[in-house]
């Protein structure tokens, strides 16, 4: 399935994130998912991860069963998309595979059996949910003017935290940049989607006291520090969380990287 910007030149995404829905899918979650969509009349829909609550008690199957009983929860989440023919994309987070099926198995044997899920796994990237979407010009010309890029961030690490962002995908990631410069003549206008944030999400925060009125505490490697919104972001914006992101910086963004 080709995805095209409409002839006004808009092209609306509708990301949906941490549901952590669990086999009694709560009706208050679909009730939701409905109406977003009845208003926001999405071109396509990106779910970034944690579809279901993978650490949770309540997926009790083993092998066959447990991946019957993921599919029809998975299959009832996106239904409001899914129903209507929208487009939709999927990566994970970190408590997706913790339900007993990894990744590339859900992406496979799940995810890809619904109707209009677009996207192919990255060649030679581990997991699943790693892919790049082209958009295509509204003149009907074919040519790509926007690519949407999903990662596959990880999940937690054996010794607290989260894994280290696969260098792998980086490598992915630059080449397929390069290919469509190459092709095009320019770099390619891009977004990424992924689920963990990057460690570089502090620098766009203000390290305060402690008693500073609206100070968030951080933690591991930042533990025992407190944070405010920095002087780059909006007037109007809430900050009421730190920032979950890997110990290790594997170099996702690099000075290369900006343009």
């Amino acid at each position: 399935m080709k995805l095209r910007f409409q002839k006004d030149g808009t092209f609306k995404i509708m990301q949906i994130t941490d549901m952590q829905e669990i086999p009694a899918i709560s009706k208050d979650t679909i009730a939701l998912m409905e109406r977003a969509v009845l208003e926001e009349q999405p071109d396509l829909v990106v779910y970034t991860g944690d579809q279901i609550k993978g650490y949770g008690v309540t997926y009790k199957g083993k092998g066959e069963e447990l991946e019957r009983e993921v599919a029809q929860t998975i299959g009832k989440l996106l239904e409001p998309v899914t129903k209507r023919g929208i487009p939709f994309a999927v990566t994970f987070g970190n408590h997706d595979c913790q339900v007993g099926i990894s990744n590339q198995d859900q992406f496979c044997h799940i995810y890809k059996r619904l109707p209009n899920c677009i996207g192919e796994q990255a060649d030679g990237i581990d997991g699943g949910g790693t892919c790049a979407i082209p958009i295509e010009a509204s003149d009907g010309s074919g040519r790509d003017v926007f690519e949407l890029y999903l990662f596959d961030s990880g999940t937690d690490a054996w010794e607290g935290g989260y894994e280290a962002f696969d260098p792998k995908i980086i490598a992915w990631y630059r080449k397929q940049r390069e290919d469509l410069r190459e092709k095009n003549g320019m770099y390619v206008p891009s977004i990424v989607f992924q689920h963990i944030p990057m460690r570089e999400y502090y620098e766009v925060l203000k390290r305060v006291d402690r008693g500073e009125k609206g100070a968030v505490r951080a933690y591991r490697t930042h533990k025992n520090e407190y944070y405010k919104l920095g002087e780059t972001c909006g007037a109007g914006d809430i900050f009421l969380e730190p920032p979950s992101v890997p110990d290790v910086n594997t170099g996702e963004i690099e000075p290369q990287d900006y343009f």
